[in-house]
């Protein structure tokens, strides 16, 4: 049982509801989805979490056992969390960038084609930034 289903079923018993209860509120057909969804053989978009948790009577978040309290957390450290996300983010770019610059040109190439990118701008812009 993967979490997300854990906590499904977690949450569909402390409401009282049975597999069939839950399922018609869903619109399933019938508690064999149910039952997929709180053992982990059936995967949630992200609309379709958003909708277990309307019908559950909670946060998306919660379902998805993030631990972050977002109502309750002050600018300051939402001005920290949103700093040190950067700084990893830009951490990150430095590596990727590092990698792409020694990948040959061949690879680069498929990065590119991966990501939509012209090859010939990131090229440029790399140039640019080594002159």
């Amino acid at each position: 049982m993967n979490i997300v289903g854990k906590i499904i079923r977690e949450k569909r018993k402390e409401l009282g509801l049975t597999q069939e209860e839950l399922a018609k509120k869903m619109g399933y057909k019938n508690r064999v989805s149910i039952c997929k969804v709180e053992t982990g053989k059936e995967d949630l978009t992200t609309e379709r979490v958003r909708h277990f948790a309307k019908v559950l009577q909670c946060k998306p978040a919660e379902l998805m056992d993030w631990n972050i309290e977002v109502d309750n957390i002050t600018d300051n450290e939402h001005r920290d969390y949103e700093k040190r996300s950067a700084e990893r983010i830009l951490a990150y770019a430095r590596l990727l960038t590092d990698a792409y610059k020694k990948a040959p040109k061949k690879d680069r190439k498929a990065v590119c084609t991966i990501l939509e990118i012209p090859f010939t701008d990131v090229e440029k812009g790399l140039s640019e930034d080594n002159p």
